[in-house]
């Protein structure tokens, strides 16, 4: 693969993350209070295979999410930038793998319980049990990777002015957002994350070698 073909799948990689995970978020049912055991015991009853396909999709963006984030590492290590790049990218695998798994259990074990006939509601309050700890801290994780990535490409100098605040701006938003406990805070962070990642894809995309 040349080299102008392999820069472009990264500026893809670094564009789709953010527009999975939002696909990922509309395909779900809205939660008004996701963190509450009976909502989500709701959406589950409502649509079991819609709750698997949603966070199967919530999966696939939080893969992605990791391969973004080594393409853009590797776009700011051609541009001298290895320090806060290489801790993002260590952060972010870190995160995001805590993230699938949360992710993974309550869409497969509700589906699996919705399936069987079990207590949904019940599922839920266990399942918060063990996720909750090991969601704060991927969450702690991955939002410290991504301000070492702002901080990455704040040092290598790599974005112009209103980018390199997109950029800036979009990550605050996008590791804020978890904590507000409302349903619309994960559309916003998704678009959050658009923000942050687009200009990076596009000067990727641009960076790519010609003829």
């Amino acid at each position: 693969m040349s080299d102008a073909a392999q820069a472009r799948l990264r500026a893809l990689a670094v564009a789709a993350a953010p527009v999975a995970l939002l696909a990922g978020f509309l395909t779900r049912p809205y939660l008004s209070n996701p963190r509450d055991p009976a909502v989500n015991a709701e959406a589950l009853i409502a649509g079991p295979t819609r709750w698997m396909s949603a966070h199967l999709v919530l999966a696939i963006g939080l893969v992605l999410t990791v391969l973004s984030i080594l393409a853009i590492r590797f776009w700011l290590s051609s541009l001298g930038e290895d320090l806060w790049s290489f801790v993002s990218v260590a952060f972010v695998a870190v995160g995001a793998t805590g993230l699938v798994f949360v992710v993974g259990y309550d869409g497969l074990g509700g589906w699996a319980v919705a399936d069987s006939g079990g207590d949904a509601a019940a599922f839920f309050e266990s399942a918060q049990r063990l996720e909750t700890p090991i969601f704060a801290i991927s969450a702690v994780l991955l939002g410290l990777g991504l301000f070492a990535l702002a901080g990455a490409v704040l040092r290598a100098r790599a974005l112009g002015r209103a980018a390199t605040w997109a950029v800036v701006i979009g990550v605050f938003v996008t590791v804020a957002a978890p904590s507000i406990p409302v349903g619309w805070a994960v559309y916003v962070q998704s678009i959050a994350a658009g923000f942050a990642s687009w200009p990076i894809a596009w000067r990727i995309w641009r960076s790519a070698p010609t003829g």
